[in-house]
């Protein structure tokens, strides 16, 4: 899929993002409480990451 298209489909798109990880992951209890597209995480002692979608839920963050 385009890169663009997919940041477009899922910013700040709660409900798209949790279909999207229950189906992955099945797991229909997964409650996602915020999206992040294209999320750089700098991490200063290793290696950085980019982010497609960051969604953070009650217990973890699930990238």
């Amino acid at each position: 899929m385009n890169n663009k298209f997919m940041n477009k489909v899922f910013e700040n798109n709660i409900p798209a993002a949790e279909l999207l990880l229950r189906i992955i992951l099945k797991n229909d209890k997964i409650k996602v409480k915020e999206v992040k597209v294209q999320n750089f995480i700098q991490n200063l002692y290793g290696h950085s990451a980019q982010m497609d979608i960051l969604a953070q839920d009650d217990m973890l963050i699930l990238k």
